[in-house]
């Protein structure tokens, strides 16, 4: 009777911790990925454009990615991944069906992936969704940004719609701002990406190693 209700006892107990350990779990995971998107949110506010006075503006509404943004979704979906300065950012314009877009022209200075074969002696176009025009500007939260005279590592894809064209993979997630030795992004798995240099550029070919 007593040995029955020791069995019992430890029956229960190990089901107690086992309950505890799933709970613990689940809650730190579910505490992270909070972590990870206030993140994301404090560092695509910090980095959204500057809306001159007397504009109207437009929030683009974003479809949906093809993946999660993670790390590793944006850097297998890339054709290009370069690091670079930002040698010009060029007013926007309309398309056929009256949609702003605005093209930046980077200068190339190291490349990590380069399928297309890209010449460094030659600047990349990449054509980004938004813009200002006429008083009127058009943007959305996780578009990237960017500055001229920036230094950046971008993941880029090949646009069909217009040759020798290219856009950032997953929008804000595919561009890094350089500064120094540092590097900073996002990511959906991570959150705000801090580092050096030299660590991104190894994550990335341990990335590529296994595409």
């Amino acid at each position: 009777m007593k040995k029955e209700f020791l069995r019992k006892n430890v029956w229960y107990l190990s089901l107690g911790v086992v309950a505890l350990a799933v709970v613990t779990f689940f809650g730190s995971k579910l505490y992270i990925e909070n972590q990870h998107q206030q993140e994301i949110s404090q560092y695509l506010e910090k980095n959204k454009p500057v809306i001159p006075a007397g504009y109207e503006q437009e929030i683009i509404m974003h479809g949906l990615f093809p993946d999660e943004p993670t790390f590793t979704h944006v850097i297998s979906s890339a054709d290009v991944i370069l690091e670079g300065t930002v040698f010009d950012v060029t007013p926007a314009y309309s398309d056929e069906h009256g949609i702003l877009y605005h093209d930046v022209v980077i200068k190339p200075e190291k490349f990590l992936e380069n399928t297309p074969q890209l010449s460094a002696k030659e600047n990349i176009n990449v054509t980004v969704l938004g813009g200002g025009k006429d008083k009127y500007i058009s943007w959305g939260e996780d578009l990237p940004a960017f500055r001229k005279g920036e230094k950046v590592l971008v993941a880029l894809a090949q646009s069909g719609s217009k040759a020798g064209s290219y856009y950032v993979s997953y929008d804000a997630y595919g561009k890094f701002t350089i500064e120094g030795d540092r590097i900073v992004g996002i990511a959906s798995d991570q959150g705000l990406i801090d580092t050096t240099v030299a660590d991104m550029e190894k994550r990335i070919k341990a990335e590529l190693a296994n595409k």
